[in-house]
């Protein structure tokens, strides 16, 4: 690329790990312009005469961002913003940065491999100071497919929370639904990939309808006696995970199965019973 001035729409990116990777080949799918990209700082500091309109995607670990932030603090000029993709970060981490640039940051709600593009419809969580930079990064996760969602940085930690709990957590329990299915005499590989199937089904129902309709299972059904039958063989032999059996099916009796007082309150007995 010739020395001119970055067009208003450049991008630049550092950081081409997952979702450094995923998000250049969003904007290369996209035909956003990349004046950039690099792994490392140094790298990056070579091609500073491309930056000064563009916008700075950081996609570095979140502990490396305060000393990547402080290395561009030094810099003679900025890039015209700095944008994070960190999801428990706020904007707090570009504030050295703020008197000289606009910032923001822009997360993918999504799992990542840094070799494919962001999925079309993901939830990208934006956040700016100035509305024009806030209008920009919005339109700049509509234009590579995603769905943009204003994250302001006092509700970060719970926008994060939300997603670890619903995207992460599940994980912990596959391992004991696999560890239990084990127990049963189901070889292990066989049963975390048919339970790993059996997640991804009912992830594929919650997309399509609302979660109430996505239920499936004995809460589901408003089956107190399997619910019963259930927590007798977790009491006796996994206690720790009755516990949390109880706690997450009461959720679901309370909040998503949507049945009729007299079907919660007999759900609700069955996991009181010991």
């Amino acid at each position: 690329m010739s020395g001119r001035r970055a067009e208003s729409g450049d991008v630049a990116v550092l950081g081409l790990g997952k979702a450094g990777g995923a998000l250049v080949a969003s904007f290369e799918r996209a035909q956003v312009p990349i004046v950039a990209r690099a792994r490392r700082l140094a790298a990056l500091a070579r091609r500073r005469g491309h930056l000064d309109s563009a916008t700075l995607f950081l996609a570095v670990p979140d502990e490396a961002l305060p000393g990547v932030v402080a290395a561009l603090a030094a810099w003679p000029a900025l890039p015209r913003a700095v944008v994070h993709l960190s999801g428990a970060r706020g904007l707090d981490v570009l504030e050295p940065l703020a008197a000289r640039a606009a910032i923001g940051s822009f997360h993918p709600l999504a799992s990542l491999d840094g070799r494919g593009p962001v999925p079309a419809g993901t939830l990208i969580a934006w956040d700016a100071h100035g509305a024009s930079a806030g209008a920009r990064l919005a339109a700049l996760a509509r234009r590579i497919g995603g769905v943009p969602a204003h994250v302001r940085d006092d509700a970060r930690t719970l926008y994060h929370a939300g997603a670890v709990v619903a995207g992460n957590l599940p994980v912990a329990l596959l391992h004991e639904g696999v560890s239990l299915l084990v127990e049963a005499g189901v070889p292990r590989t066989t049963a975390r990939v048919a339970l790993a199937r059996l997640l991804r089904s009912q992830a594929d129902n919650a997309e399509r309808r609302a979660l109430s309709l996505a239920l499936s299972g004995p809460v589901a059904r408003g089956d107190a006696d399997t619910l019963a039958r259930h927590l007798r063989a977790l009491d006796r032999d996994h206690p720790a995970l009755a516990r949390l059996y109880r706690e997450l099916s009461r959720v679901l009796v309370d909040d998503v199965s949507g049945h009729d007082a007299p079907t919660k309150r007999r759900l609700a007995r069955a996991l009181a019973r010991r």
